[in-house]
């Protein structure tokens, strides 16, 4: 990685739906941009650690390092 960028993970947890997506944050001014969007149903899953570790298995890329 060079170092105009970093890359995050970005969740948005409610009581129905976690969301999650892969935020790339540009050098000062250039701004955020997501990919890997991916939406899921919270029910069924015991601990917001069990969806986390869904939607990583579900990156088709490398994972990001920041949260």
């Amino acid at each position: 990685m060079d170092n105009s960028h970093i890359d995050l993970i970005v969740a948005d947890i409610g009581g129905t739906n976690g969301r999650f997506a892969v935020a790339r944050c540009g050098a000062a001014g250039q701004g955020i941009s997501l990919r890997a969007i991916r939406d899921y149903r919270n029910a069924g899953f015991a601990a917001f650690d069990d969806l986390l570790a869904l939607y990583l298995a579900d990156l088709d890329e490398a994972r990001p390092q920041h949260a």
